[in-house]
């Protein structure tokens, strides 16, 4: 290994990154950054798994009736929640007399997949397209008031979209669908990301966003992480993070660690000076 002045060691000193994903190769030089000074947190695997307590999953279930459209804002949404509709003796049809909105490409094709069609795709994941994208096909805002919505996630919390429904006048149920699973021994580490103790965060591939996007329930992440810098390699991942409200940054793929290290001080002190 190259040997590391001691001038270049503090380059990172009292930053603390946070990697998601566990893509090997990017792993190993992303660990040398600790040879610079970064306090480095690896993100635990965040999972998902059915519900221990589905009562108001059932109960939105059985009044489907009640809903004039679904909003399926992931692909774990669709499928926890098709998979519940299947142990009611249901299957997807049951969504026939609903319109729906599927946030994401991979949302709207696992729904094609099950032979559901979406009448909405929004061109991004932000809130604000979203919304906007609702609003067109209605023919104006006007339309929302007296709606019925339902949207299963991980948690009922409301966001900036159900909000944004609710003030058009709009009803917008939140139901508990699925829930989040991380490991238990990380628990700390994890908090001190949802509490903004991180000065950036690297992806390191395709599946770093769907790791963050699960952990915080969220599709746009721009009112959860507001201006923390997220740095990638991909620019495929790049490009589906900004559309999720991200502030991202890319970083040289087959940089060496000092050079690695020198772009995230450059990034992050240009970035503080704004």
């Amino acid at each position: 290994m190259t040997a590391i002045s001691s001038e270049s060691k503090p380059m990172l000193a009292e930053r603390t990154i946070v990697i998601i994903g566990q893509e090997a190769p990017v792993l190993e030089r992303l660990r040398k950054l600790e040879l610079f000074g970064a306090d480095l947190i690896s993100l635990p695997r965040v999972d998902v798994a059915e519900l221990e307590k589905p009562e108001r999953l059932d109960e939105a279930i059985a009044h489907l009736y009640g809903y004039d459209w679904i909003l399926f804002t992931n692909p774990d949404a669709v499928h926890y929640f098709l998979r519940r509709l299947e142990s009611k003796g249901l299957d997807a049809s049951a969504l026939d007399d609903l319109r729906v909105c599927a946030v994401g490409n991979a949302t709207e094709r696992l729904l094609r997949d099950e032979h559901v069609h979406a009448d909405v795709v929004p061109a991004s994941q932000d809130a604000a397209t979203i919304f906007a994208s609702l609003e067109q096909f209605l023919s104006g805002v006007s339309a929302l008031t007296g709606l019925n919505f339902l949207s299963p996630r991980a948690t009922s919390s409301p966001d900036s979209l159900a909000r944004a429904l609710r003030e058009a006048g709009a009803r917008v149920d939140m139901v508990p669908t699925y829930r989040i699973r991380t490991a238990a021994a990380d628990s700390g580490r994890t908090a001190a990301l949802l509490t903004g103790g991180a000065d950036c965060l690297v992806l390191t591939g395709p599946e770093s966003l769907s790791q963050l996007t699960r952990l915080f329930d969220a599709y746009d992440l721009r009112e959860t992480l507001p201006g923390v810098l997220v740095f990638f390699f991909d620019e495929a991942v790049g490009r589906s993070a900004a559309e999720c409200g991200l502030v991202v940054r890319p970083l040289p793929a087959q940089a060496a660690t000092e050079q690695l290290a020198q772009e995230i001080s450059n990034l992050l002190t240009a970035e503080s000076r704004r």
